[in-house]
């Protein structure tokens, strides 16, 4: 029982940690977004910056999310 235990532990801890990226690199250098104080506009300008020289269909480049996200955020 102490093994099963200790599995489910283990891999909750491991599905919990494998979702955070301290290397984010969309909002790294803005330290706006750190504070409390960013709106939704400031980070869709930032946003938009990031993107400018990107390619934004590329497999991986977090396009899809940041959008559907900027979605949710202004229909609240």
């Amino acid at each position: 029982m102490k093994k099963v235990l200790l599995i489910i532990l283990f891999f909750s801890f491991y599905a919990g940690f494998s979702q955070y990226n301290s290397n984010a690199t969309l909002l790294l250098n803005d330290t706006l977004v750190e504070s409390e104080k960013a709106d939704i506009n400031h980070l869709v300008s930032v946003f938009d910056e990031y993107f400018g020289s990107r390619d934004r269909n590329k497999k991986g480049s977090n396009y899809k999310s940041f959008v559907r996200w900027e979605c949710h955020q202004r229909n609240k």
